[in-house]
């Protein structure tokens, strides 16, 4: 009887066990780094020709995102709720991949998160005022920043939704979806705007011509970067894609 009894639970408690042991394992600590789960062998090899060039640029994309932790934890203790809000969502699409592979390697490539993070720095930039009364110009350039960053979150959003659901899109309706998103977030900005002219007594809104004027640099901003994305996707060597693994192959083929 004790013989059947192992035969018929020995079996099943032994499978729960094993997948105990895989979770735990697979949640640890050392699970974040790929280089904990490869044998001696393996990691020679990925030190030799990888690891190097991953540390560098997993580096630089990491100081980038405490930049932008750092200046959405300062729009948060200014009370600035658009910032707060967009870096908030700016902060999500940066640890979606790194939350969903438990690899602290698989991030934003450096330079979408510094140009994600630039209007921020340039916004709260200690030399701001002063910039904008002096320089005709400023207001401009940091509308163009803003659309520049805003066209970079769409085309962020458009590689996670590729990597995390069934949607796709082809290489047209990729660029025309970052300057429509870019256009989007422009157009709910200046409502932000005002609203909060309204009901927190701000001055962040300026008059309908400045407002248009705005709207035009962000036109301008969407349509220039979906075009140069979608260079610069195709531009990128296959080993900074797998490095980052932040596109698919096909991601910008004929829709298939």
């Amino acid at each position: 009887m004790f013989e059947a009894m192992v035969l018929t639970w020995g079996s099943p408690c032994m499978c729960l066990c094993r997948l105990g042991q895989r979770v735990i394992t697979n949640l640890s600590l050392f699970s974040l780094n790929p280089v904990s789960r490869l044998n001696a062998e393996g990691r020679a090899r990925f030190f030799k020709g990888h690891i190097r060039e991953q540390v560098i640029e997993a580096e630089l994309s990491w100081i980038a995102g405490i930049v932008l932790l750092i200046a959405t934890s300062y729009a948060l203790m200014k009370f600035d709720v658009l910032w707060v809000i967009f870096g908030v969502v700016a902060l999500t699409l940066y640890m979606l991949p790194i939350a969903s592979t438990r690899d602290v390697f698989r991030v934003l490539p450096w330079e979408m998160v510094l140009l994600v993070v630039a209007p921020m720095v340039l916004h709260f930039g200690a030399e701001s005022e002063f910039l904008t009364a002096h320089l005709a110009w400023w207001d401009d350039f940091t509308s163009l920043a803003f659309a520049f960053s805003t066209a970079t979150l769409g085309l962020i959003l458009v590689l996670e939704l590729r990597m995390f659901s069934k949607v796709r899109m082809n290489r047209p309706f990729s660029v025309l979806f970052v300057v429509m998103f870019t256009l989007a977030v422009s157009g709910f900005w200046q409502i932000g705007l005002f609203m909060s002219d309204m009901f927190l007594s701000t001055h962040g809104q300026g008059t309908n011509g400045e407002v248009m004027t705005v709207l035009v640099w962000n036109l301008l901003g969407g349509l220039v970067m979906g075009f140069v994305y979608d260079l610069y996707l195709k531009a990128l060597p296959e080993k900074r894609l797998k490095t980052f693994e932040i596109a698919h192959p096909h991601l910008w083929g004929s829709g298939k």
